[in-house]
């Protein structure tokens, strides 16, 4: 008897938990062409396109990393479209404005729908890959600029 209320009680606990909810995205909430028709990255920039997660910050003028305080991450779709997204909740969506795309320096900025502005988006941003996984967008032509370093999830 006790056999079975054990077997019960795991059986129980492993059906009745919840699933982890899948994370969410902002493919829903914007149209591919809402700010270009065509797409805007050169073939060697299409691979920011995806999900990528916050793994810290470094930079400041005593070089400091900064690790975040929650789930931070930035989603890229085509067609030049990007997305915020803290905690599982869409922070901010906007466009991207190529500044400089060449084989030696990618620059770009992040153009916030009204809804999502603020004073940060006035600082142009750097973009450089690493391998397959690494993104680091970084303050452009800023001394003590930050530097974030994302993994890419998705």
């Amino acid at each position: 008897m006790r056999k079975f209320i054990w077997i019960f009680g795991f059986l129980f606990l492993t059906f009745s938990c919840k699933k982890e909810i899948d994370g969410i995205s902002i493919v829903d909430s914007v149209k591919q062409t809402q700010y270009y028709d065509n797409e805007i990255f050169s073939a060697q920039n299409q691979k920011i396109y995806g999900q990528w997660e916050l793994l810290f910050s470094y930079g400041g003028l005593a070089g400091s990393k900064i690790m975040p305080t929650s789930n931070y991450t930035m989603e890229f779709i085509t067609f030049g479209i990007y997305g915020e997204i803290k905690d599982n909740e869409i922070t901010g969506i906007g466009k991207i404005r190529i500044v400089r795309q060449d084989n030696i320096q990618t620059v770009i900025d992040f153009v916030p729908d009204d809804k999502y502005k603020t004073d940060y988006f006035l600082i142009q941003k750097d973009i450089v890959f690493k391998g397959k996984d690494t993104l680091i967008i970084g303050d452009y032509n800023m001394s003590d600029g930050y530097y974030d370093y994302y993994k890419r999830i998705k």
